[in-house]
């Protein structure tokens, strides 16, 4: 996290907004993954589930790796999408209700 976040008070909502960051990065890099990527087809087994034979590859500038993302893990990553996406809006209720919640700690 930015220092900047690391430098505010700690207060319940920080703590929860820091949670939430943390869980954000690994979908901001499917979503990364998805923009930047190429879908292909990969052989599976005949008894696989529909859509579990495309896996999604990706040049990876920082690491000079190639890096593959399969069908699971992207739905994996849209229901964890969907979960951040309830929980910032708890998040921002928490606020918008409960100003204590925005308190910082007793020392």
């Amino acid at each position: 996290m930015t220092e900047k976040i690391k430098q505010v008070p700690a207060s319940p909502a920080m703590d929860d907004l820091k949670q939430l960051l943390v869980r954000t990065l690994p979908v901001n890099d499917t979503r990364n993954h998805i923009a930047h990527g190429t879908l292909a087809l990969v052989g599976a087994p005949d008894d696989a589930p529909s859509g579990s034979s495309f896996e999604m590859l990706r040049y990876h500038k920082e690491s000079g790796e190639l890096r593959s993302i399969t069908f699971t893990r992207l739905v994996e990553q849209t229901h964890e999408a969907m979960r951040l996406s309830d929980d910032f809006s708890r998040f921002s209720a928490m606020c918008q209700l409960y100003p204590e919640f925005k308190t910082k700690h007793a020392s």
